[in-house]
């Protein structure tokens, strides 16, 4: 009898054996499988191919900081060279000019850019600000005078003759564009108008503006220079469009 109840308790703890290693193999079988995913996702990450090592940014910047200097030193260079009143600096001078001509309106920008944003910042120099007894105009005479060389006999300007020292003042609001000597016309300022037009002033005694002042219609630019006679002064007077000049009578009429 005993050696029954010894057989059967040996068959229920072998049984229990059973179902506990059963009980394992169905617990660890999820965690072999997770981790068997999980290496295929290993193997997959490092087959994944890497940036090419060529790869740059869109805006480097070293390159970005490269032209940000670079172009202050070409400012700072071009303001040095209209401050500057050598001899030497008159090509560079007209060089530069002709540049911005060519390729920039500048008081048509300035212009918009008042009218959007209000006055811009000065970055090259500072605009002056001057005091005109008579009233602002949209169009000024620049000096009382006489038309003594005509529009027909140069092609590009006048010269008028005007009392000694007078005053010469700009026809109209703009941007100065170039304020020294010329070859042809000494003494010269050169005003650039929002409709892309120019003002020329020459054989003036002395200039009263910078390159970059803006400047009001009936503002002043110089003051003309004396004639042999020494009684009375004379100034050239010239306006171009484009590339063509146009007669300063058919604009404005001189006494």
């Amino acid at each position: 009898m005993k050696d029954r109840k010894k057989e059967i308790k040996k068959r229920i703890a072998k049984r229990n054996r059973q179902k506990r290693r059963q009980a394992n193999q169905r617990a660890f079988q999820p965690i072999n499988m997770a981790f068997g995913e999980e290496m295929e996702f290993d193997h997959q990450a490092i087959d994944y191919e890497a940036p090419d090592e060529a790869y740059s940014p869109l805006v480097k910047k070293e390159w970005f900081l490269f032209k940000t200097l670079t172009s202050g030193v070409l400012v700072l260079a071009a303001a040095i060279v209209f401050k500057s009143q050598s001899p030497m600096m008159i090509d560079s001078q007209k060089w530069i000019r002709q540049a911005m001509e060519t390729d920039i309106q500048f008081a048509s920008i300035a212009n918009w850019y008042e009218k959007q944003f209000g006055k811009p910042l000065a970055i090259l120099p500072q605009e002056k600000t001057v005091t005109v007894d008579r009233p602002k105009k949209d169009l000024a005479v620049p000096a009382s005078g006489k038309v003594v060389e005509t529009f027909e006999s140069n092609g590009k300007g006048v010269m008028v003759k005007t009392g000694k020292g007078e005053v010469v003042d700009a026809m109209k609001g703009g941007l100065v564009i170039f304020a020294g000597k010329e070859d042809e016309t000494g003494n010269t300022v050169v005003i650039q108008h929002p409709d892309q037009s120019e003002s020329w002033y020459g054989q003036l005694q002395s200039i009263s503006v910078e390159p970059y002042q803006r400047v009001q219609a009936g503002e002043e630019v110089g003051k003309a220079k004396d004639r042999a006679d020494g009684t009375s002064g004379e100034f050239y007077f010239a306006i171009k469009q484009g590339d063509h000049y146009i007669d300063p009578n058919k604009v404005i009429k001189f006494e």
